[in-house]
């Protein structure tokens, strides 16, 4: 079976990874220990923000930018195309998910639909990077949300190491956070990070990962409420060594993507989902498709499922979810564009261990699969 997608090490991160985590445990240092500060210097050099938080995951990692921001109770506006998880952790933090229609062409945030979505309750955006990729009219969604005073907080979750005229996603916002789950571009099973370059926010949410923890003198303060959303050192030790390895891992994946995008330039019914200029290099955390609304996707998964190909499916839209399909937990309103196409979104494998024989193997499927339809 080929796998959608699939965390890799190499043999030499392997060896590494080994060496640094029995020194750990010979130590005895689990949480709170060096490498987590080794993982959070390398991470915030790596993007030239001044500081990087790390937290247990990507859903913890918003949970605890909303709380830093200190907008208990407010409208927040994100993408409905997104993880779930997105929705849950604004509503974790005590504010209102409000979700907000895309553009077909790029799957990201449409900037008409943010506008028609602020009222005065409005304090922040969630700014989702889509399946690798930063779309083109980031600007226009900047300059909205200073035109009406909102905070910027940009997933980057599924766009670590991608760019947009040479400045990588997570340097855009007031605050942007990222995943390093299983099927990331870098995995430490579990895990996330927050980037900012505000010493208040960074200082916050060191103690709010910590159960509210303040140290003074020789013993704790327990000023503000907070919860136990600290990274360990386990994972901190794959962090640093993925980490270091990661322009190749995309360069990889970059190359493995082109190979797709000849293969789609050829074919009627099935094309690559997000269009962007020359000026954004994407990491391809994901490779999304896009049948043509017009044909069955439901035919389309069945013949894939029938080759030894792991077709990856896109995230059921938040509004159509059964938690969120009530207007009293979410504003929802017009979305008319992603939920019409979220039926006929896949993702193709793609990851570090896919070989040339797999590449040819699933565009040859591809091609076959375009004629039936």
């Amino acid at each position: 079976m080929i796998q959608v997608s699939r965390p890799y090490y190499s043999s030499d991160e392997i060896e590494a990874i080994n060496n640094e985590i029995n020194k750990c445990l010979e130590k005895g240092i689990l949480v709170n220990g060096p490498n987590l500060k080794i993982f959070e210097n390398l991470f915030s050099s790596y993007h030239g923000v001044e500081y990087a938080i790390g937290v247990n995951s990507g859903s913890s990692a918003l949970e605890l930018c909303i709380n830093a921001l200190e907008i208990e109770g407010s409208e927040i506006i994100t993408t409905n195309n997104t993880c779930v998880s997105v929705a849950n952790s604004i509503a974790n933090a005590g504010c209102l998910p409000v979700l907000a229609d895309i553009k077909k062409e790029t799957l990201a945030l449409d900037p008409e639909a943010l506008k028609k979505k602020i009222t005065k309750k409005t304090k922040a955006l969630v700014l989702v990077h889509m399946e690798g990729t930063i779309q083109e009219d980031l600007d226009q969604i900047i300059e909205i949300c200073k035109k009406y005073n909102l905070f910027v907080i940009e997933d980057a979750c599924r766009a670590l190491g991608s760019k947009k005229e040479n400045k990588l996603a997570g340097t855009f916002g007031d605050l942007s956070f990222f995943s390093f789950y299983a099927t990331k571009s870098i995995s430490t099973g579990n895990g996330g990070m927050i980037l900012t370059s505000n010493s208040s926010y960074s200082d916050k949410l060191k103690i709010l990962r910590s159960h509210g923890r303040v140290k003074v003198r020789n013993h704790y303060s327990y000023d503000v409420f907070g919860k136990n959303m600290i990274m360990g050192e386990l994972e901190a030790i794959l962090g640093i060594n993925q980490l270091k390895n990661l322009d190749d891992k995309i360069n990889h994946r970059i190359n493995v993507a082109k190979k797709y995008d000849r293969a789609l330039a050829n074919l009627s019914n099935i094309d690559f989902a997000i269009a962007y200029s020359k000026d954004i290099v994407n990491s391809y955390y994901r490779y999304p498709i896009i049948i043509s609304l017009d044909k069955d996707s439901s035919r389309f998964e069945s013949l894939f499922n029938s080759s030894k190909i792991n077709l990856g499916h896109y995230y059921p839209m938040i509004s159509q979810t059964k938690l969120y399909s009530s207007q009293s937990v979410s504003n929802r309103g017009n979305l008319e564009v992603s939920e019409s196409i979220s039926r006929h979104i896949f993702s193709l494998p793609i990851h570090n261990y896919l070989s040339s024989e797999d590449i040819k193997i699933i565009i040859d499927k591809m091609q076959d699969i375009d004629k039936k339809i």
